[in-house]
């Protein structure tokens, strides 16, 4: 079972302040990150979250600062029903 914080924006300066030199904390909800994988690029720069669940929320709420992505296609030409 996970636990949501919400936290004000002086405490999160208070956490991200005094932990600067350990690991690195979501760009959400200043959790610690234990899993490197969920990685954002931003047009700021590289964002790390501690779940799957903040880095969706953040897309959602920042989708104008995304980097642009391009879209990888395994088969360029769609099949059609009578290739089957």
């Amino acid at each position: 079972m996970a636990v949501w914080y919400i936290y004000d924006l002086k405490t999160l300066e208070r956490i991200a302040a005094t932990n600067m030199n350990s690991k690195p904390y979501c760009d959400l909800c200043a959790l610690p990150v234990e899993i490197p994988d969920f990685t954002l690029k931003t047009k700021s720069g590289i964002k790390r979250f501690c779940c799957e669940g903040c880095l969706g929320i953040y897309r959602l709420l920042h989708e104008d600062e995304l980097a642009e992505e391009k879209e990888t296609i395994d088969d360029p030409s769609p099949q059609s029903d009578s290739d089957l």
